[in-house]
């Protein structure tokens, strides 16, 4: 479990390196969705993460996480939501120690039916996922 979560921060470790990087009383494990005429579902999705990253609000850094990679955090169990909140918490998400992350979109490289990437300011890429009817940051991509 531990591993998965230092592969994913390892997997994300060009956005981290080239810059130097409270908490949410909401329960529900949806991520908010933008308004129709706003940024794209991605974009707006991306701002979350990025918002939830500058706030160090692992709530919210959770809910903006794809649904089926928390519940491979939680290794099939129903607990999925709360090992999330241990495993990225703010003592060990390598997100949260970067001083500026710079986490905005430039553009989205790719776009296939379900999964989507995007090239960040800083330079690295964050991957996304399409489930549930909407957009979700994939930092835990499934084993292939």
């Amino acid at each position: 479990m531990r591993g998965l979560a230092i592969a994913a921060a390892l997997a994300l470790a060009p956005a981290l390196a080239l810059s130097a990087c409270g908490g949410s009383s909401e329960t529900s494990t949806e991520a908010p969705q933008p308004e129709a005429g706003s940024r794209s579902p991605i974009e707006a999705t991306a701002s979350r993460f990025a918002a939830a990253v500058e706030a160090k609000d692992v709530r919210a850094f959770c809910k903006v996480l794809a649904p089926s990679a928390v519940q491979r955090l939680g290794e099939g169990r129903s607990n999925g939501s709360k090992e999330c909140l241990v495993v990225w918490g703010p003592k060990q998400n390598p997100f949260f120690k970067v001083e500026d992350p710079n986490l905005a979109v430039e553009d989205v490289t790719e776009i296939d039916g379900t999964s989507a990437t995007a090239r960040l300011a800083n330079g690295g890429r964050l991957v996304f996922l399409r489930e549930r009817g909407n957009w979700y940051v994939n930092i835990a991509p499934a084993k292939e």
